[in-house]
């Protein structure tokens, strides 16, 4: 693997959330903000709650097998010590990987009963597995799950779940995703010789290909920037929008890099455009000197530097939500309708002016009604947040702070959208007359009542099912 695949895949090293039964931590102090008419930045102390019942059920990993979460029970259904990582489909049952040998791995197909689970079908990959596999989330189902895309060293596997086969070996490149429909799939590719060249962005090519293996790729797009996310959550280079015609990216020309306190690289003034699959055509949509303008009407601290982040989508890729920030005091939450306007700009000053802030890429709740995003601060002091933003009552809500665990590896909402779960750092515990295992940390974040968080040890790698 070369190093900026490594690169890719350690970033990807997001979905990793531990779990061993639901024991209460300490909480984190977690603090909710009123409506953006008042003070969007005002905080007040969240009242306690009791331990309310989650919805649905959650995939663990830890130490090599696999364990399933409803409610407050905890079931074990492997027992092998091989497993690497899995994701819940929308019935139940369980799609693991599983490392056979040195030399070669397997997907497993698991049916989940009473007393356990029982497996299946093992599809046979014929290839080893990196030590990033372990613990991560990192498969790929397509809408209607049918197939899976399992990602490794030489490229991308597509593997049929229904024929209990591979279909088709998927050219190596980044940040793969299925277009809304599951017709098609699209990654990125590096353009040769462009890393970080004279301090401009990395050049990305852009690639879609049909699901039927009897097709070959076709590049779409040949100057894209690649923006993923190093604060708490990887994001897509690119989304699928509308109907899967056409995708949100990040052009590469116009953009440069700033460093900030010897602690943050990242891009200045870029740009988000709409690109059509079947022409190649770019229809621009946002633009950071559009935004500038807008923004500082209402926040005069603005900083003359903006960075846009990574859109998200809704499930329909009918509208389409990001987040505008000067890496500084102000950001804005920025929202695209169906006919790709600028729909709506509600921008927003922090309470700090020594704040030093970044925004992770918003990411929507399962019946697309908010957003989440990830917000990172150094100074005065480090501190990670996660914030909940409704576009229908314009209203922001702290659902998670911490100052222990600055780097979340990632996080996410579960299926019924009453809460995020995050991946915290790995820390340590003693054990075997004072010998000190590392271990990663979950917690589970309250959304309808700010401020209970669960602290569970394992690595949550899905939630599924609300019911």
């Amino acid at each position: 693997m070369n190093m900026l695949r490594t690169t890719y895949f350690l970033v990807a090293l997001v979905v990793v959330l531990s779990v061993v039964g639901c024991r209460h931590g300490p909480a984190e102090t977690a603090q909710p903000a009123p409506t953006l008419e008042t003070n969007p930045t005002a905080v007040s102390t969240p009242q306690p709650e009791p331990t309310p019942q989650r919805a649905g059920t959650i995939l663990l990993f830890r130490d090599g097998d696999l364990y399933l979460l409803a409610v407050q029970s905890e079931q074990r259904i492997t027992q092998s010590g091989d497993y690497v990582t899995g994701i819940l489909t929308r019935d139940g049952r369980v799609v693991a990987l599983r490392q056979a040998d040195e030399e070669s791995s397997s997907l497993v197909l698991m049916e989940v009963e009473g007393g356990g689970a029982s497996t299946t079908a093992e599809i046979p990959l014929d290839r080893p597995l990196d030590d990033w596999f372990k613990g991560t989330g990192i498969l790929l189902p397509s809408p209607d799950e049918g197939h899976v895309l399992v990602p490794g060293t030489e490229g991308y596997l597509m593997v049929s779940l229904d024929e209990q086969r591979v279909v088709r070996e998927m050219p190596s490149g980044c940040c793969d995703s299925w277009s809304p429909d599951g017709s098609m799939v699209g990654y990125m590719s590096l353009v040769e010789d462009q890393q970080f060249v004279d301090d401009l962005p990395n050049r990305h090519e852009l690639w879609v290909t049909d699901a039927d293996a009897g097709t070959s790729p076709r590049r779409v797009a040949t100057d894209l920037m690649y923006w993923f996310d190093f604060f708490g959550r990887t994001a897509d280079g690119f989304v699928w929008w509308r109907d899967g015609t056409s995708i949100l990216a990040f052009p590469s020309d116009d953009v440069y890099w700033i460093e900030r306190n010897n602690q943050l690289r990242g891009p200045v003034n870029n740009r988000l455009v709409s690109i059509d699959l079947k022409t190649g055509v770019e229809s621009e949509l946002v633009t950071w000197s559009g935004l500038h303008r807008q923004m500082k009407r209402e926040a005069s601290t603005l900083e003359d530097e903006l960075v846009i982040s990574a859109p998200a989508s809704t499930k329909d890729g009918d509208r389409a939500a990001f987040l505008a920030m000067d890496y500084m005091n102000v950001y804005s939450v920025g929202m695209i309708d169906a006919g790709g306007r600028l729909e709506r700009l509600i921008t927003v000053p922090t309470n700090d002016d020594r704040e030093l802030v970044v925004m992770g890429a918003p990411v929507w709740s399962l019946d697309d009604a908010r957003i989440a995003y990830f917000r990172w601060k150094w100074q005065p002091s480090v501190k990670a947040s996660i914030e909940v933003f409704d576009p229908l009552s314009e209203t922001i809500t702290r659902v998670w702070e911490s100052v222990q665990y600055p780097k979340p590896s990632h996080w996410d909402w579960s299926p019924d959208g009453k809460w995020i779960w995050v991946i915290a750092a790995v820390r340590t515990e003693e054990r075997h007359g004072g010998v000190r295992v590392p271990r990663d940390v979950s917690m589970l974040a309250s959304v309808t009542h700010p401020g209970h968080v669960e602290t569970v040890d394992g690595i949550v790698l899905d939630w599924c099912c609300a019911r």
